[in-house]
């Protein structure tokens, strides 16, 4: 009878201990299960936090450089150089679409970047057409919109900032008392223009009295010869074309456009030359804040400072205008 109750009891242990311990083994791997689930979830959690605040971070910092990148390309001196467009492009192509939005929002003229590409083709094939290997001597500002994009393609262009030249007589003494005349003259004689090519002065026209009046007076200062300077009105020469005509025809008329930003004086707003009047008095239609400004620089300053003058609206739309040039040409 003894040895049976043993028996039992040894038995009710075994059985209520087992159970315990089983108990207490699945808890423990239950605990240690969750817990490394709730480890690995906090790992996760924490990496994707992280990984999204480092791009976030990364595309704020991108962001900010290009602005600063473009801003800094706005206010550069000078026009717009074929390197600093191929930089662009192939470092800084945000800016591309930033310049492009900001002339859509600044300038409001007819013509765009476009439209302009292709009056510069059209006014480039002329130009070769009718004088080939030519210098183009670009008179103030109308023309430069255009003359600037033609040196791009490989022109020789000098640049003369010159407004207020309608009426040019060497035998006039009163010029001899204006200062702006003397620099001009200089500053001419400084670009070595000379007979061994044919010199064709180009300037937008109206009555054709500053284009004449400039033709003489680069003609007497630097010793051309007659033969070898022609002067010649951008206008007629785009309105002579056959691309003019089949515009007109067709109503897309990016030539008109540009015309007319010439004639209501829009495109100096997208003009790299500055205003120098170059007579005794400030021309009719200029503000005084628009003339260029000599007062205390030397005369290499002055020179230096029309090399370096630019607007930022200017030099967005020219390089704008760039690209519409470079994407025609491969189509073409």
């Amino acid at each position: 009878m003894r040895a049976k109750k043993l028996v039992y009891m040894s038995y009710k242990i075994m059985n209520i201990a087992i159970p315990k311990i089983n108990r207490l083994n699945f808890n423990i791997q239950k605990k240690r299960i969750s817990d490394t689930a709730k480890q690995s979830s906090c790992r996760s959690t924490v990496f994707s936090f992280c990984s999204n605040s480092i791009q976030k971070q990364e595309l704020e910092l991108y962001k900010k450089l290009e602005r600063n990148f473009f801003i800094d390309f706005l206010n550069a001196k000078g026009k717009v150089t074929p390197e600093e467009y191929e930089n662009i492009v192939k470092n800084h192509p945000l800016s591309l679409l930033k310049a492009s939005e900001y002339c859509k929002n600044s300038y409001y003229g007819c013509i765009t970047p476009r439209e302009l590409a292709d009056v510069v083709l059209e006014t480039s094939r002329l130009l070769n057409e009718r004088f080939p290997n030519a210098r183009i001597i670009s008179i103030g500002t109308s023309p430069s919109p255009i003359t600037e994009q033609l040196q791009y393609l490989g022109h020789d262009i000098v640049f003369i900032p010159v407004s207020g030249f309608r009426k040019y007589d060497p035998k006039d003494k009163r010029l001899a008392k204006c200062p702006n005349f003397k620099i001009l003259e200089e500053y001419i004689k400084s670009k070595k223009i000379n007979n061994d090519k044919l010199n064709v002065v180009l300037d937008y026209t109206c009555s054709g009295l500053t284009l004449k009046s400039a033709r003489e007076f680069i003609k007497n200062t630097c010793k051309i010869k007659d033969e070898h300077i022609k002067g010649i009105s951008l206008n007629k020469l785009l309105k002579n074309s056959a691309f003019y005509k089949k515009s007109m025809n067709n109503l897309d008329i990016p030539i008109t456009d540009c015309l007319l930003d010439m004639e209501t004086s829009k495109i100096e707003n997208i003009s790299n030359i500055p205003h120098f009047p170059v007579v005794y008095f400030i021309p009719d239609g200029y503000d005084a804040d628009e003339i260029f400004d000599t007062k205390n620089k030397t005369e290499q300053e002055i020179f230096r400072a029309f090399e370096e003058y630019s607007k930022p609206l200017a030099r967005a739309f020219s390089l704008c205008t760039m690209h519409e040039i470079n994407k025609k040409k491969e189509i073409r």
